[in-house]
């Protein structure tokens, strides 16, 4: 019931990872976090058989499933800590927004869920659910339990950052891991003599190795949209398209014309890779299971995904270490993995992969007592009963791919990796862990939540852009994309007026100063090429404009 199944897509893959069970994809906090309630009333919590703590497992799938084994001593030590506490199970898909969204606004939302879920999985979808009342406040449990200062130093900045709403929390940390990047065939790239990447790589170097390893069917690199997009987004296209609008109602609007034949330049080399070089393997339907899959099977020589589809457990039925135990190779000589690539202009020279936080929420209609339950329980299995459940782990299996698997590799806490078995580099070998540590120390870019406080509601969506991107992706022929774009930013101008944000202008303007300031330094810091072929002439011209108007 908690175990790791095949995925079909990004959050598929986070859907399985973040069970609490086999997977053991919650991330780790200090024992000493929970200590029990204390005697507290009699309380009842429902729970999602999906997780994030599901209800004790069945005899039966204790015994199919050491995870679910693992499992359920852990949850049993915390019920006898806890004996006023009972666990009701309720059938509630806690990994789709709109069930989750229909269910915390009628009641019958499960105790905790994952909070991503209910934002899309985007900063600014989550921040506003909170604000919209969708999870219960728990800053001063959070506060009580002192997690923030256990935090691992990569942690603790993307946690206070990013999860901090008007000075309150609805959630608490769950795991990090260090991002998305690529995973490429090591013993392929050696056995033709090509060069294997390094940090410093760009998508035109992505492009050569790609067309290196293309061979009949065999294609140097399968992506999915958001793929074949990073390959644009790379030089920067978020943050210089977007522009502060505070003499509108929505604050925000969009520019692809002010440099659009650089664009279309970028959107030409992509489009390139794919239909002159024939190089990528992709599809409109494919997600990134599709194509993990395709590289396990030996269709793609690359794939882009988050790192955690690396260290997957080998109990599943098909990962990285399927691909290895075909090859009869170990795994390390065979598939390797790099944070994405930088612009060719210099953006992201620090580091484009960039962490993420996944976190657990409580519902808002849970009283106080029931609050302080589900928290605790909460604590506890990201703590004692995590370590617990690691250590039964090793002691059935021997196997510390299994202990450090998924997110498992990089803790949410400073101390955790103490009380576990082994080591993440005797799992899935020193060189790949100094890659995850290297890429733990990426600096973060700053983002908007950081400093401009959420909106009550969502904005426009970015349907318009997607639809162009995708036409560029699957579309072969001849592509007018300076057009597209020069048509999609009317589009999305136009949909702004139908939006009203939430924020007084005179706060918009104070707060993005503060953050296009942040940037500044930022760029002129940590990627000096970037800041002044591309960033400083549009802070000036475009940005510092906008606001003074």
């Amino acid at each position: 019931m908690n175990g790791l199944s095949e995925c079909t897509s990004r959050r598929e893959f986070l859907k399985a990872a973040g069970a609490l069970g086999a997977a053991l994809g919650a991330g780790v906090f200090a024992s000493s976090c929970s200590g029990g309630l204390g005697g507290s009333s009699d309380v009842t919590l429902s729970v999602s058989t999906e997780g994030p703590y599901g209800p004790m497992p069945t005899k039966e799938e204790r015994k199919a499933s050491v995870g679910d084994e693992a499992y359920a001593q852990a949850l049993q030590a915390w019920l006898d800590k806890n004996p006023g506490v009972s666990l009701k199970r309720v059938a509630v898909d806690i990994w789709d927004q709109e069930t989750m969204t229909t269910a915390l606004a009628g009641g019958t939302a499960p105790a905790a869920f994952v909070s991503n879920v209910i934002g899309g999985w985007g900063d600014a979808g989550i921040r506003s659910a909170f604000l919209q009342g969708l999870a219960a406040d728990v800053t001063e449990l959070v506060k009580d339990s002192k997690l923030i200062g256990r935090l691992a130093d990569y942690a603790k900045p993307l946690w206070e950052q990013t999860w901090t709403v008007n000075g309150s929390y609805y959630a608490g940390p769950s795991s990090y891991n260090v991002g998305d990047g690529i995973h490429y065939r090591r013993d392929l790239i050696e056995e033709l003599g090509l060069k294997l990447p390094t940090p410093d790589w760009t998508w035109a170097d992505v492009r050569e190795l790609a067309a290196g390893m293309t061979e009949g069917k065999r294609k140097g690199i399968a992506l999915q949209d958001w793929g074949l997009e990073n390959i644009v987004s790379a030089e920067g296209f978020g943050l210089l398209t977007t522009l502060p609008a505070p003499d509108t109602s929505w604050n925000w609007r969009w520019d692809y014309a002010a440099n659009v034949d650089y664009w279309a330049q970028i959107i030409g080399e992509m489009r390139a890779m794919r239909f002159d070089d024939k190089s990528v393997l992709a599809d409109i339907a494919f997600g990134d299971g599709e194509i993990w899959n395709a590289f396990i099977r030996g269709e793609a020589c690359m794939h882009l995904n988050n790192v955690v589809y690396y260290t997957s457990s080998p109990t599943s039925d098909t990962t990285h270490m399927t691909l290895a135990k075909n090859l009869e190779k170990p795994l390390e000589e065979v598939v390797g993995w790099m944070p994405l690539p930088m612009g060719r202009n210099g953006y992201g020279a620090s580091g484009v992969s960039q962490g993420q936080i996944d976190s657990v929420s409580f519902s808002p209609d849970l009283d106080d007592d029931e609050l302080a339950a589900a928290f605790d329980l909460y604590l506890f299995m990201v703590g004692e009963g995590f370590v617990s459940q690691t250590n039964f782990l090793y002691d059935k299996t021997n196997d510390l791919k299994q202990v450090y698997s998924s997110a498992n590799i990089t803790p949410v806490l400073r101390d955790s990796l103490e009380n576990m078995p082994g080591s993440p580099d005797e799992a899935w070998g020193k060189e790949f862990m100094d890659t995850i540590r290297a890429a733990t120390a990426h600096p973060l870019i700053p983002v908007t939540a950081w400093y401009i406080p959420a909106e009550d509601q969502t904005g426009p969506t970015s349907e318009a852009i997607d639809d162009a991107f995708s036409k560029w992706f699957f579309e072969p022929g001849r592509a007018d994309a300076a057009g597209d774009l020069r048509r999609t930013e009317e589009v999305r101008n136009s949909q702004t007026v139908g939006f009203t944000s939430s924020v007084p202008d005179e706060e918009f303007v104070t707060d993005a100063r503060k953050y296009y300031e942040a940037h500044e330094r930022f760029w002129r810091t940590h990627s000096p090429t970037f800041y002044e072929e591309a960033f400083r002439d549009w802070y000036e011209q475009k940005v510092l404009p906008a606001l003074d108007a």
